[in-house]
């Protein structure tokens, strides 16, 4: 009786040991598969992301931390914070069924965006496909290269799915903003209306926190003005965006609205020297609108297209940011004169 306990014990002993040599093996193999994550965001220099459809984007760290989009552009620093924290912190959610494993998979290859993530190196630390969401909408399916098991991600205490942070269109990803600057950095801010008389003026930096006042129109420099007009003013101009690319126009439309005479010519400089140039021009409205008396309303009343330092490509700004910014003389008058 007792050989046979010994003899017992012994093959429980192995079968344990066995399982456990097993399991840590098969352990180690879909640590490998499901291994998404990059941990050390900081060292990441450059991201690179393809969809089937051809569109490419390049995604480079520059100085400062700043990013640019395909070489040409500042990309927008909210989408590239996302997207870095999106790469640090996929998990996995769970396995894909084996039932639905070659549905999966045959999806990936016909609709998945790669990324390849590089730290300094001229090959990628990381290289995997994004697909579409789960049936829940709360799981992203993924592959890593390499391998042919995908895998639900998903982000801890994130309800949603991963796909459109991996946007592969180019025009979601430049920055919009027009001018970013603080009160004291300012060094003047000029304001022309080509059309009308006796609106446009300048204020100038003259030095230990003094402003002139200038009227355009005349030349003449405007003596007394409302200083607390003035001062707030020139808070107005930080993190200053336009609202969207005009996509959907064709140049011979552009051209066609350049033609015209701006409405308001902006000139912002600060004490480097650097400028921004905003001209405007009035938006025809989309849709049949009418005022209070029944007539209809030429212009977009939200709305202004914008070309951005002469540059050939025109946005959409709107009153509700620009408005504020596009003042004439007499707001800074005093009400005595």
């Amino acid at each position: 009786m007792k050989n046979k306990l010994v003899i017992i014990g012994i093959i429980l002993l192995g079968g344990v040991a066995l399982y456990l040599y097993l399991g840590e093996e098969k352990g180690t193999l879909k640590k490998e598969l499901m291994d998404f994550a990059v941990e050390d965001t900081a060292a990441i220099d450059k991201i690179f992301l393809a969809d089937k459809a051809g569109h490419r984007i390049i995604l480079d760290r520059i100085k400062n931390g700043e990013w640019t989009v395909n070489k040409n552009h500042k990309a927008r620093w909210d989408l590239v914070n996302v997207l870095l924290k999106t790469i640090k912190l996929i998990e996995v959610q769970s396995p894909v069924s084996h039932s639905a494993r070659d549905n999966v998979v045959s999806r990936l290859s016909a609709n998945a965006v790669k990324i390849e993530i590089y730290q300094g190196e001229s090959d990628p630390t990381k290289v995997y496909y994004v697909g579409g969401q789960t049936q829940s909408a709360f799981g992203t399916y993924m592959l890593l290269e390499g391998s042919t098991e995908p895998y639900i991600m998903h982000i801890s205490h994130f309800h949603g799915y991963l796909t459109t942070r991996y946007n592969t269109k180019l025009i979601e990803w430049r920055d919009k903003t027009v001018m970013n600057y603080e009160f004291k950095d300012i060094a003047s801010i000029k304001i022309e209306y080509p059309q009308e008389e006796g609106l446009s003026f300048e204020i100038k930096n003259i030095g230990n926190w003094k402003y002139e006042l200038r009227d355009l129109t005349s030349g003449k420099i405007v003596l007394e003005y409302d200083t607390t007009n003035l001062t707030v003013y020139l808070t107005s101009f930080k993190n200053i965006q336009f609202e969207s690319f005009l996509s959907n126009y064709t140049m011979a439309e552009v051209d066609s609205i350049l033609l015209v005479p701006p409405t308001h010519i902006m000139e912002c400089r600060d004490l480097s020297g650097n400028t921004t140039t905003v001209k405007t021009y009035l938006k025809k409205a989309d849709d049949e609108l009418l005022d209070e008396h029944g007539k209809r309303i030429p212009y977009d009343p939200d709305r202004l297209f914008a070309q951005i330092n002469d540059s050939k490509e025109l946005v959409t700004i709107q009153y509700f940011v620009f408005g504020r910014l596009l003042l004439e003389l007499d707001n800074f008058r005093n009400r005595e004169e």
